[in-house]
């Protein structure tokens, strides 16, 4: 049987034993010691009043009584340059975002950035092209024109693409003359600037690939690329 305390208590007048336990007491709490409490009160403690060297996990005080391994919900404090090294699982009870739009993509921009996108998709989109130029659309895969019917030539502009390798499909799903004329006209274009198609233009189009030189014709019904 060992006792509770750190030294046997010297009896009275017993100097030798009253040494003996100084010594004793020296080496268990000096600098060398390690020390083992089976409880702890603290009465003020600051931030900076307490160092736990090789600690694993985060020291918590719950309810006055410090231990540690807090779990990740507890990190309220740390800011957004602050950083930890738990694993992140993600779900729409645990992290909420704003200002995004259903149906958008988390895709990468960049090699070090990224941004939320649409989804190309596979239904087209339709617009009724002039002779000052519609934009066409660059948010699916294709686009289905109408021409005006004021039998000159319409353009239907072409924006950038969103990403390297984006296909887009265009063409004539109904005229308004049968003399309208139809063009495409993408803003950077290689191996030409446009892509024209005569009168009449009903079931005429293009098929385009996004590069990085800009948009590539793969095949066109019709057209002609100068």
């Amino acid at each position: 049987m060992g006792t509770p305390n750190l030294v046997p208590i010297p009896a009275d007048g017993d100097w030798a034993a009253v040494r003996k336990a100084i010594g004793v007491l020296s080496r268990r709490l000096g600098p060398g010691g390690a020390p083992h409490f089976a409880g702890l009160d603290v009465d003020v403690l600051s931030v900076d009043s307490l160092t736990i060297p090789g600690l694993s996990g985060v020291l918590q005080a719950t309810a006055g009584v410090l231990s540690g391994s807090a779990p990740h919900s507890a990190l309220g404090s740390i800011g957004a340059n602050d950083h930890h090294n738990q694993a992140h699982v993600l779900n729409g009870a645990d992290h909420t975002v704003s200002g995004l739009t259903p149906g958008h993509i988390l895709q990468a921009l960049t090699a070090t950035t990224f941004g939320f996108n649409a989804l190309e998709i596979t239904v087209p989109n339709a617009v009724t092209v002039a002779h000052t130029g519609v934009a066409l659309g660059v948010t699916t895969s294709a686009t289905e024109v109408t021409t005006d019917g004021d039998s000159d030539e319409d353009n239907g502009t072409l924006a950038a693409g969103t990403t390297i390798g984006q296909i887009k499909h265009i063409y004539v799903k109904a005229q308004g003359n049968v003399a309208d004329k139809f063009k495409v006209t993408p803003a950077t274009m290689v191996g030409g600037t446009k892509i024209s198609f005569d009168a009449p233009t009903l079931g005429k189009g293009c098929t385009l690939i996004w590069t990085a030189g800009g948009w590539i014709c793969l095949g066109t019904h019709m057209g002609i690329i100068t």
